[in-house]
């Protein structure tokens, strides 16, 4: 593996992205969280506690995180975290009756044992080492400078389906509940999934942010930072393309390779089938995942020169629900990352090289729901009408806040045309309704005991941000 032609280590780094819409259910069933479930337990706290263990051992870890605050809520939910613990008891439930089915056939067996270890030892981590909160170990890994929480709107809507106060709104209330939950002011924003416009940069400069992390765009050509606008304010982080194909794509990358676990159809599978169709074997498929992170070194040491940063930007899920093996690939790269490399936040990122060109711009039409626009316009109307309010009024205000802002989930317009389409929809409408039902509430300064009955239900169902405040969506430019 040949050193880049360089006195300077070359710049890497390293962002993670992870997001979930709300699927927390308050009653003692979780049906409807599984795949929430699924993502803690062969992603988030896999991967949290491999770079914790890093950090054990005085590697230098220093990544980006951008978790969206809807997803840290449900996390840091206790009825959540009880059902993640069913979960996972289930699990080794039905582990330990495939080991006991499967005493006859020595593969299966051994498979069967695989996953009872797995799932006993995410439970130990989960249960034992992190009382259940996952948030409260990302926060220890903050505080520890290994990971710099990014900024992030608060339901991830898509960004050019909105005006800029709505965005301005949505990046606020996301910033609260990053800073109350992980204790960190972000000063770069994540929206690496949908174009950047120079709109942006009005909504950030109030909020002290001065970049934000963009789609890996071609006509870059490989630079990792340019700038959102000719008045040369907001620097945009992009991602190298060149290096996103070998870890995201399953036809051209690593996570096609046949000896990889085949993915999982629905929750708690019994995983005994490789890509190609044959007996899965763990011992193959991690030891291929460690040859292919040393062979994303050598593509890094190809890739880097002249001293540019390179910068990888990918979803938490891929690293484990996604290519389930690639969870020990990551970790293998950041244990064997050659010293002509250094991991760096985005924040060091931008302190150490400066943008040199404009970001080319990215034009997209897009249609909001009608039915959004309308509820927003009668939340500007209330907040018009009760700018004051106290008692049941400001809540039942601040609760309309909250169920708009879940009907405003990208989720639902990132499904349309998927199979998920009609349960998006649906999710959609359901809260809409909810804030339509909120709305007749405002006349009554105090709730009638059926009414409040009703209302109490519905803020434990729907219970994110806790702190919101109805009066940030008032018809004004902050």
């Amino acid at each position: 593996m040949e050193k880049p032609t360089t006195d300077q280590p070359t710049d890497l780094c390293i962002i993670m992205h992870a997001h979930a819409p709300f699927v927390r259910q308050p009653g003692p069933s979780s049906h409807g969280e599984e795949e929430l479930h699924g993502l803690m337990a062969d992603c988030y706290i896999p991967l949290l506690r491999g770079l914790a263990d890093l950090i054990e051992q005085n590697k230098a870890v220093k990544m980006g995180l951008a978790i969206s605050p809807i997803l840290l809520h449900q996390l840091n939910d206790p009825v959540v975290q009880k059902h993640m613990l069913h979960h996972l008891d289930e699990a080794i439930v039905q582990a330990e009756r495939r080991l006991e089915a499967t005493k006859a056939d020595e593969h299966a067996a051994y498979l069967a044992q695989f996953y009872l270890q797995l799932h006993q030892r995410t439970l130990h981590v989960f249960e034992k080492q992190w009382s259940r909160n996952v948030v409260a170990m990302t926060r220890e890994l903050v505080e520890a400078e290994a990971l710099e929480v990014l900024g992030h709107t608060a339901t991830y809507p898509v960004p050019h389906l909105y005006d800029r106060p709505t965005l301005r709104t949505q990046v606020e209330i996301g910033t609260i509940a990053l800073m109350h939950l992980l204790g960190q002011t972000p000063s770069v924003l994540w929206s690496a999934e949908d174009p950047v416009s120079p709109e942006w940069e009005q909504i950030l400069k109030p909020l002290d942010m001065r970049a934000l992390v963009g789609t890996a765009n071609p006509e870059l050509r490989g630079q990792a930072l340019s700038w959102l606008s000719e008045a040369r304010q907001t620097a945009v982080i992009t991602p190298d393309q060149r290096l996103l194909t070998h870890i995201r794509s399953v036809g051209l990358g690593y996570p096609g390779d046949p000896l990889y676990r085949a993915p999982m159809e629905i929750p708690m599978d019994d995983g005994m089938l490789s890509r190609d169709g044959s007996a899965y074997d763990p011992f193959y498929a991690y030891a291929r995942a460690r040859m292919h992170a040393r062979h994303f070194t050598a593509v890094l040491s190809e890739t880097a020169s002249n001293g540019q940063p390179l910068v990888i930007v990918a979803d938490m899920e891929l690293f484990g629900s996604g290519w389930f093996e690639g969870g020990l690939w990551l970790r293998t790269l950041l244990e064997e990352l050659p010293s002509h490399f250094r991991l760096v936040t985005p924040s060091t990122l931008l302190k150490r090289h400066k943008p040199s060109v404009v970001v080319p711009p990215q034009h997209f039409a897009g249609i909001i729901d009608g039915r959004l626009s309308a509820a927003h316009r009668q939340l500007q109307a209330a907040v018009a009408q009760y700018p004051q309010a106290y008692g049941d009024r400001e809540q039942v205000l601040n609760q309309a806040a909250r169920e708009f802002l879940l009907a405003q989930s990208g989720d639902w317009d990132r499904w349309v045309g998927t199979p998920g389409a009609d349960y998006a929809n649906a999710r959609r409408s359901e809260h809409l309704q909810k804030f339509d039902w909120l709305m007749q509430l405002l006349p009554h300064e105090t709730l009638l005991p059926v009414a409040a009955r009703e209302f109490a239900a519905l803020q434990e169902r729907d219970n994110p941000f806790p702190t919101l405040n109805y009066r940030l969506f008032g018809n004004f430019e902050r």
